[in-house]
């Protein structure tokens, strides 16, 4: 483990190293030496040592102490009290670390740290007397417990309590916001700290929230404003995660704040009672998915998963939503000719089999609702639905692009996973992405706004929604791979590419269609001919497996049995033969189908 030195916790906290040396911190072996005040007389003083800038979960740990006792120990800052409140009587900011507790003063506002979260004593309340307000730092879901702590041992002849934070900014913290900013840091910090807001004990946390707010209702959960940013449109979802417990987050890619509704809560100053946490069965700060959690809001560990932990935690077989072709949690691009392949009339068949939860292509598929991002205006979209006899139904949502030009792309992508998730879809399909990301021109070669416009459908896919994805194909056709206009970034982005084109060589029939497929899952053929009837599409075979069994009348007579001998592959089965006929299984794993065929 490399020792951290005061340079660089100077550095990466915006710190003066000078005033860090003045203040008696100190380059130790094992870490940088912070001295604490103590009421204890005599002795060595308490002593928190800094081994690591970043947090871990290796053994060992990114704090220790020396010479410390709870009983005797003051906050950090304690010892400068007096003077602070006689220079800025107005306000003192409680924070959990010493480094963010400096980068307050440097902005020339009064601040005590406690050393963690879970660290605040009543007996220290004291301290805050002759301060007009007692503000905490609200970095992120972790510091709830110090919010806790100071509300419910406040006495009453305390300072009124408040609560400031940076959510929604790039930093979150105090002294990371002084090192983002450098020369203007203490700006931004005297900011944050101004719009501190007052903290109040609200029966029901959920219900002030949504009155606060004026969130509305959408589905079970809620949309509104997010209050971190300027918000034209609602952009922020409350609603529950994994556990049943509520969550919120702004999926404006500018901002994407998010946590469980107590931080939610305590950024507009409300705290939940006693009694209403204990009516949702678990502390606030515990309230939110495991895996949301992890992400930490204030500082994002690396998560490293053994392929042991990937074979317990992922399913043995692929969750197909329709079988060999989309899978929940992996998205799936539709490539096909403008206006001649038919990407968007499969597609919608595809949908109703999933809404229904028929058969596709011989196949079973899940039933879930579908959310459509569609580029066609209703008029002509109309006409689509209803030849795949989708009108009329309401869990088919529709979302179109016409109507959402003025929304950048990420937000309007972030905004339908929310919705999807609110109206439980299953599927979320984006016909065409170049359409809704706004990409023009040389932009579609460039990677970097390929894997831009794909980002927001691979968080889609990590919530475990199934994306399906159209794109055009480029006029010189081509590999799969490379079947679609543009950078091939798009292509290394998705799970399983189709192309969908007419047959060659004798087998172009105006309703078939053949099936070309690159897949990361071993299951999806590399190529299917389909054919579309009045009951939508049906498998065909592959174009090494397919043909026909011709049924004819019998003319009379005897019909002998042959095999090849009116030409290769071409067989007659008469008296004494027999056939296999639909709904048969085929040794390629496709069913055989009744068909029609036009003599011309």
């Amino acid at each position: 483990m490399n020792t951290l030195t005061l340079s660089q916790l100077a550095q990466a906290r915006g710190l003066d190293p000078e005033f860090l040396h003045e203040l008696g911190w100190q380059q130790l072996p094992e870490g940088i030496a912070i001295p604490w005040p103590t009421t204890a007389t005599g002795g060595p003083p308490a002593l928190h040592i800094r081994r690591l800038l970043e947090r871990t979960d290796g053994p060992d740990g990114r704090w220790t102490w020396r010479a410390y006792h709870r009983d005797t120990l003051l906050p950090y800052g304690a010892n400068l009290v007096t003077q602070m409140v006689e220079q800025a009587p107005n306000r003192i900011v409680i924070v959990e670390s010493e480094a963010d507790a400096v980068a307050i003063w440097a902005a020339h506002i009064p601040a005590l740290a406690t050393g963690g979260a879970d660290a605040w004593q009543s007996r220290w309340w004291p301290l805050l007397q002759g301060f007009e307000q007692a503000v905490v730092w609200l970095e992120d879901a972790g510091t709830l417990p110090l919010l806790r702590a100071l509300v419910s041992t406040r006495p009453a002849d305390a300072p009124p309590l408040y609560v400031c934070h940076a959510l929604g900014q790039a930093q979150k913290d105090a002294g990371r916001i002084a090192a983002l900013h450098n020369g203007s840091g203490g700006a931004i910090v005297t900011q944050v700290v101004s719009q501190a807001v007052p903290v109040r004990v609200v029966p029901d946390l959920l219900e002030a929230v949504v009155d606060a707010l004026q969130a509305r209702h959408s589905g079970q959960n809620y949309e509104v404003r997010c209050p971190f940013h300027e918000d034209r449109s609602p952009s922020l979802s409350i609603f529950r995660g994994d556990a049943g417990a509520w969550a919120w987050r702004c999926h404006a890619g500018s901002c994407g704040a998010k946590g469980p509704l107590a931080l939610l809560g305590a950024a507009l100053g409300l705290v939940a009672s006693p009694e209403d946490r204990a009516a949702r069965g678990k502390d606030s700060a515990q309230l939110v998915s495991a895996h949301i959690r992890d992400e930490s809001w204030a500082e994002t560990n690396l998560r490293v998963h053994t392929a042991k932990e990937i074979a317990a935690e992922t399913p043995t077989a692929v969750p197909w939503l329709v079988p060999p072709y989309v899978a929940a949690g992996a998205i799936t691009e539709m490539d096909g000719k403008i206006k001649a392949a038919g990407k968007t009339t499969f597609v919608l068949h595809l949908c109703r089999a999933v809404l229904d939860g028929v058969c596709f292509l011989g196949r079973p598929t899940k039933q879930t609702k579908v959310l459509y991002l569609s580029e066609q205006p209703p008029t002509s979209f109309r006409q689509a639905l209803a030849d795949a006899a989708l009108l009329g139904r309401a869990d088919f949502f529709v979302v179109y692009s016409t109507e959402h030009l003025a929304v950048p792309w990420p937000d309007l992508a972030r905004a339908a996973v929310a919705e999807a998730q609110a109206r439980g879809a299953g599927l979320l399909v984006v016909d065409t992405l170049g359409q809704f990301a706004k990409i023009r021109g040389d932009q579609e070669n460039n990677s970097g706004a390929a894997l831009e416009a794909m980002e927001p459908l691979q968080e889609a896919a990590a919530k475990g929604l199934g994306v399906v994805i159209t794109r055009h194909e480029r006029k010189s056709g081509g590999d799969v791979a490379d079947a679609a206009r543009g950078s091939s970034a798009f292509a290394g982005a998705v799970d399983v590419i189709l192309a969908l084109r007419r047959p060659t060589g004798g087998q172009d029939r105006p309703t078939s269609r053949v099936l070309h497929a690159l897949s990361r899952f071993h299951e999806t053929p590399d190529t299917l001919v389909i054919d579309k009837g009045p009951d939508g599409y049906r498998a065909i075979g592959s174009q090494e497996t397919i043909g026909w069994h011709l049924y004819l009348a019998h003319p009379g007579g005897h019909v002998p049995n042959t095999a090849g001998k009116l030409g290769p592959g071409l067989d007659i089965r008469g008296d004494g033969g027999y056939a296999v006929s639909p709904p048969s299984l085929h040794r390629s794993g496709h069913f055989y189908t009744w068909g029609t065929l036009k003599w011309e």
